[in-house]
């Protein structure tokens, strides 16, 4: 039977203004997550209010379709901003276990997208779920559909904390195989291989040879690596140094705004566009033309890293040529010769940087590593040739590590095909064949 929502849902239409003293005292609905949990904040709110009493269905505007959705079972007055809507329901018409599936399904989701304007991107407000119809069963049907549900979705909950478990022990593979890289734990050491120290005078030499010819400028000495600083030991071909020593230049972008232009050549990028070794360009990417590219460009190769420093952390890219200038979030520095990028890049992505930089960071909102800190990172520095190995051996192994993460996610996406195939067998309106009449019957009736 075809059924509107207003037929079974009463919404609470009261509104109260954020400092209104019959809402002061109560605690407000902060979030309620995917599986439908309610958390509740003291906080009070700049946004107009509803009020949720005991046993109202409460549902998010914006994330019904995820899940977004519980009633409320304490005793307690609530309130929740308008971005969330209230309603009553008439038990007698509709067991709410119910519609609670049905508002996670595709089926929901496409009767919004038919009688919704914008679709489900829409707020989900009481104006748009209230006049919307279903093809509803009886309650003692809704009950037995329930019922096969809960089965379901033990079945379904089991899988997902199986390949979440999965996927986080993934992760702890790949940082496993980085921590091993750094330590020289990752690929043998071979005896004949030129010891690091002596790489690392050879670079001492080349720098010296840029400052006195000019082509960079003379820092200030770094301090040598003391004992509480170095948190594991190396194998003996291996040296600690400091990131400083080992590049000509390490600076940051811009720390204004430049001029921006709509049909620019060049791009100005930030810590945020540096994703899993590229510089990824966005469609809010801001463009600068090439005078504003002139005034502000850096000296880069195609042996510069470019790693961010505030907010998102340790987000690196290789320079590749590309058009841009840098803002302030984004820290670049030029590798001498001896040193492989994509080695410096493993350990900027490894535990090892991400503890170092945390220890590092400014004590704000916004996590901030400073270029001096950057300078000071010791550097476990193995011999050139090991450089190039571990990269080799990393390599396999992560590739390995992301041919697992396809399955699993693969494996995901199936899970929850059976899981809407499963609310569509039982939410998807049923079309009603009639029997055709008999060949032989038509003919009779014909004479």
């Amino acid at each position: 039977m075809r059924t509107a929502f207003r037929e079974f849902l009463t919404t609470r239409e009261d509104r109260f203004k954020p400092k209104d003293k019959s809402i002061l005292s109560l605690q407000r609905i902060n979030k309620i997550d995917f599986s439908g949990r309610i958390y509740l904040s003291d906080k009070s709110s700049n946004t107009d209010m509803i009020l949720i009493k005991k046993g109202d269905l409460v549902i998010s505007g914006i994330n019904v379709e995820k899940g977004a959705l519980s009633v409320y079972e304490g005793n307690d007055d609530i309130t929740a901003t308008i971005h969330y809507s209230s309603y009553s329901f008439d038990s007698k018409k509709i067991e709410i276990d119910y519609l609670k599936w049905f508002l996670k399904s595709q089926v929901f989701t496409r009767l919004v997208k038919e009688q919704v304007p914008g679709g489900i991107k829409t707020e989900i407000k009481p104006k748009h779920l209230l006049p919307l119809e279903i093809d509803l069963p009886d309650l003692e049907e809704q009950r037995d559909i329930v019922k096969r549900f809960l089965n379901t979705e033990k079945e379904y909950s089991e899988l997902s904390h199986e390949l979440s478990h999965q996927q986080s022990l993934l992760k702890k593979l790949r940082q496993a195989i980085l921590q091993e890289a750094v330590q020289g734990k990752l690929v043998p050491q071979d005896p004949n291989d030129e010891p690091a120290s002596e790489l690392l005078k050879r670079i001492k030499v080349e720098k010296e040879k840029l400052i006195a010819e000019g082509d960079i400028r003379k820092e200030k000495l770094l301090p040598p690596i003391k004992d509480e600083e170095i948190p594991f030991e190396l194998p003996k071909s291996w040296v600690w140094c400091r990131l400083g020593e080992i590049v000509s230049i390490l600076g940051d972008g811009l720390h204004g705004t430049p001029q921006y232009s709509k049909d620019g050549e060049y791009y100005f990028i930030n810590g945020n566009n540096l994703i899993n070794g590229t510089i990824e360009l966005k469609d809010n990417t801001k463009r600068v033309s090439v005078i504003e590219y002139e005034k502000y460009k850096k000296e880069m190769s195609t042996n510069t890293v470019l790693v961010s420093i505030n907010g998102t952390l340790g987000n690196l890219a290789y320079f590749q040529n590309e058009k841009i200038i840098l803002g302030k979030s984004a820290c670049y520095f030029n590798l001498l010769e001896g040193v492989d990028k994509y080695y410096l890049g493993y350990l900027i992505k490894s535990n090892y940087f991400s503890k170092y930089a945390i220890e590092e960071a400014s004590e704000t909102t916004i996590k901030n590593v400073s270029l001096g800190s950057m300078r000071r990172l010791p550097i476990p520095l193995p011999p050139f040739s090991e450089q190039h190995h571990i990269v080799e051996k990393i390599n396999s192994l992560i590739s390995n590590s992301d041919q697992l993460e396809k399955q699993i996610d693969e494996n995901a996406k199936h899970s929850e095909l059976l899981l809407q195939a499963v609310l569509k067998e039982a939410f998807e309106p049923k079309t009603v064949y009639k029997t055709p009449e008999p060949a032989y019957r038509m003919v009779a009736e014909k004479k």
